[in-house]
């Protein structure tokens, strides 16, 4: 009996994955609007505050990657020691860029995406360009990489 109900909790739970990864594929318009989504709230959710120790810290941080990315990629995020942030390649940026943001996938690489952006006094060709990893998991599209740092090793 317990076997017949572990056999069914499997089989829904593949049936789940295969059709999050089947909408991963066959609509990138999904997952286009979930990363612009998540570099809306990003940008607009992160501004910079000094907490009680003089140091500077971002609001909100912590709750929009953990809303937006994978758990392992959290984990690597905050024990990275970065000097900039991987999500714009810089250490700050305006929200303007946003007005400026382009979403594209990456030819033969189905997880992958190309978000990016510029300010309006840039040319088309000063883009910065930030490699971005989506998978699909039980709590549906995560972002598991930016730029070199990958969560899972696949």
């Amino acid at each position: 009996m317990k076997i017949k109900y572990l056999f069914i909790s499997l089989f829904l739970v593949a049936f789940q994955l295969i059709s999050c990864q089947n909408k991963l594929s066959k609509s990138n318009k999904e997952t286009i609007s979930f990363l612009k989504q998540f570099y809306s709230e990003y940008l607009y959710g992160t501004s910079l505050n000094e907490n009680q120790n003089g140091k500077i810290v971002y609001k909100n941080y912590i709750r929009i990657i953990n809303k937006y990315c994978t758990p392992s990629l959290v984990e690597k995020l905050l024990k990275s020691e970065l000097d900039y942030d991987p999500f714009i390649n810089a250490q700050d940026v305006s929200v303007v860029i946003l007005d400026h943001l382009k979403v594209l996938p990456i030819e033969g690489k189905k997880e992958h995406f190309e978000l990016s952006f510029r300010y309006p006094i840039q040319k088309e060709s000063e883009r910065t360009r930030i490699k971005l990893k989506v998978v699909c998991t039980k709590d549906g599209i995560k972002i598991d990489g930016v730029g070199e740092i990958q969560g899972k090793s696949h």
